[in-house]
């Protein structure tokens, strides 16, 4: 068994449909969920790096802000964890192409129409 520690700055929606998406592709799996959401500080993150460390888990994490992210995978890097970012790659590339730093907040869009939302996928 699998211990991830599924870890977001708000909710945990969208860390939870990823990792539940990427968990469908292996049927019968066995892995054990810790869910830790609302982390906002550096503290925060470094805290759940030191309760994966205890147990062997893995982290795969949806921060927004860039700094918590950063205090996250340097304290992985360092403590040999395996951790996966969903989010930060995809926040940089788009903030390089659009000339403009994300906003830094979570469920942004959640007030967007569909058509909206279609839009930015055109």
């Amino acid at each position: 068994m699998i211990v991830i520690y599924l870890v977001s700055g708000g909710s945990g929606r969208t860390a939870n449909w990823v990792l539940r998406a990427c968990l469908a592709q292996f049927p019968g799996a066995h892995v054990q969920l810790q869910r830790r959401n609302a982390i906002v500080t550096q503290e925060a993150a470094l805290k759940v790096v030191e309760e994966a460390e205890a147990v062997s888990g893995v982290i795969c994490h949806a921060l927004v802000n860039a700094g918590v992210r950063r205090a996250l995978s340097q304290a992985a890097l360092a403590k040999g964890i395996m951790f996966v970012d969903l989010l930060g790659p995809t926040l940089v590339l788009l903030g390089e192409r659009l000339l403009r730093e994300p906003l830094g907040k979570l469920d942004c869009c959640t007030s967007c129409t569909v058509r909206n939302l279609i839009a930015w996928t055109l």
